[in-house]
């Protein structure tokens, strides 16, 4: 058996599980996908992932870099003054 025998099609919009045969979504109407691969759904989800690390990781640095700015400037005879 292949892998993708144990892996469900889902709808795009609302995350249903799909027969690979169908052309819309029983639950909410939209069309599927018709090269729908559950490896391309499961490689933008790591996308997706990878995209919040990186936006989480920048977010992080800009603080660190705000914080430590604000000891610099306020902080005179500080711990960088």
């Amino acid at each position: 058996m292949s892998a993708t025998n144990f892996i469900q099609p889902r709808c795009q919009a609302c995350g249903t599980g799909v027969d690979a045969s169908d052309n819309f979504c029983a639950k909410c109407g939209s069309v599927i996908r018709e090269n729908a691969h559950p490896l391309h759904e499961r490689m933008s989800a790591i996308e997706r992932l990878a995209f919040k690390i990186a936006a989480g990781t920048l977010l992080l640095i800009l603080l660190s870099g705000w914080i430590l700015l604000q000891l610099y400037h306020f902080g005179r005879g500080g711990a960088l003054g």
